[in-house]
C-alpha cells in the first residue's frame, strides 16, 4: 500500500480524525462480537463445542471472556460506544461499586498531572492512574470499615462479661480478679473506639459528598458558559453569511453602501463594550 492509498490528504489534523473514526467503530465492533459470544454460549448453540469453536475463529478463551465482560458491562450504553478498544478493556477491572455509565459522564482528577479530564479525554494510561487511584480509596473505606467493625464487636463482647459480672448477686469476695479491672478499661477504650471511628466515618462521608455536590455545580455552570459561547459564534457566522449573500444581490446600490457602513460603525461600538464588559471580569481577555 502506497501514500496515496492511505489518505487522500498530507493534512495531520485529518489524518488523526479518520484514525480516532476507525477506533470508535473498533470500540464498536468490540460490543457486537461479545453480543454475539454471550447469546452463543448461553444457548449452547456448539453443543458442548465452545471452546474449539472460538479457537477456530483464532479467538482465545481469555479474549472471549473479556468481550462478553465488554458487551454485559458497557453493551447498552451509549455514550461508550465511541471509546476505543484499549480504554473499553482497561474499565472491565474498575471496582464493583463503581457505576460504569457515571464513570465515562463525569470527569476525573488525573493523580500524576492533577489534570480533571473525563474518560474520552484521557490515555489509557491516565486511566489505569484513575482506576488504581479509585481501588485504593475503596481499599480504605473498606479497611476503616472492618477496623470499626472489629472494635464495635471487640466492645460489645467486653461489655456483655461486665455486665454479666455486675448483675450477679453480691458476693463475699476477698480479692477482685486481677485482670477484671484491666478488661473493663479495654472495653471502655474499645468503646471509644468506635465512637471515634464511626465519627470520622461521618465526617469522611460529608466531605465527600460536599466535594462532589460543589463539583458538580461548577462543571455545570463551566458546560452552560461555553455552550453560550458557542451558540453566539454559531449565530453571528449564520447572520453574517446570510448578510453577504443579501448584499451580493445589490452590490453597488448606494443605500446598502450606507448600510454597511453604519452596521460596521455599530458593530464596532457593540464589540468594543463585549470586550469592556469581560476585561471587567476577567484579566485573561488580551485586546
Amino acid at each position: 500500500m502506497n501514500q496515496s492509498q492511505i489518505s487522500k490528504s498530507n493534512n495531520l489534523n485529518e489524518i488523526t480524525a479518520e484514525i480516532n473514526i476507525y477506533k470508535q467503530q473498533a470500540g464498536q465492533a468490540v460490543f457486537e462480537i461479545g453480543r454475539r459470544l454471550k447469546f452463543v454460549k448461553e444457548n449452547d448453540l456448539t453443543h458442548g463445542q465452545w471452546i474449539p469453536w472460538i479457537e477456530s475463529m483464532e479467538i482465545d478463551r481469555s479474549t472471549a471472556t473479556r468481550l462478553i465482560q465488554a458487551f454485559e458491562q458497557f453493551g447498552n450504553d451509549a455514550t461508550s460506544h465511541h471509546l476505543p478498544t484499549g480504554k473499553i478493556f482497561e474499565m472491565l477491572s474498575l471496582p464493583e461499586s463503581v457505576d460504569r455509565h457515571e464513570f465515562i459522564q463525569k470527569s476525573h482528577s488525573v493523580p500524576s498531572t492533577g489534570d480533571e479530564k473525563t474518560v474520552n479525554e484521557m490515555s489509557v494510561r491516565e486511566l489505569r492512574e484513575v482506576k488504581q487511584k479509585l481501588k485504593e480509596a475503596e481499599q480504605r473505606e473498606k479497611q476503616v470499615k472492618q477496623e470499626a467493625e472489629k472494635a464495635k464487636k471487640n466492645a460489645q463482647h467486653f461489655e456483655a462479661l461486665w455486665t454479666c459480672e455486675k448483675d450477679k448477686p453480691p458476693q463475699l469476695i476477698v480479692q477482685e480478679p486481677n485482670d477484671y479491672t484491666e478488661l473493663k478499661s479495654t472495653a471502655q477504650e474499645l468503646n471509644n473506639r468506635v465512637v471515634q471511628l464511626e465519627r470520622e466515618k461521618r465526617q469522611i462521608e460529608s466531605s465527600y459528598q460536599e466535594k462532589v455536590t460543589q463539583k458538580d455545580q461548577s462543571e455545570h455552570a463551566l458546560r452552560e458558559l461555553k455552550k453560550s459561547f458557542k451558540n453566539i459564534i454559531t449565530f453571528v457566522t449564520t447572520e453574517q453569511m446570510n448578510a453577504i449573500f443579501n448584499y451580493s444581490m445589490v452590490e453597488g446600490h448606494v443605500e446598502a453602501h450606507k448600510a454597511v457602513e453604519q452596521f460596521l460603525h455599530q458593530f464596532d461600538e457593540q464589540i468594543k463594550g463585549v470586550f469592556d464588559h469581560w476585561n471587567g471580569h476577567t484579566k485573561i481577555i488580551d485586546i
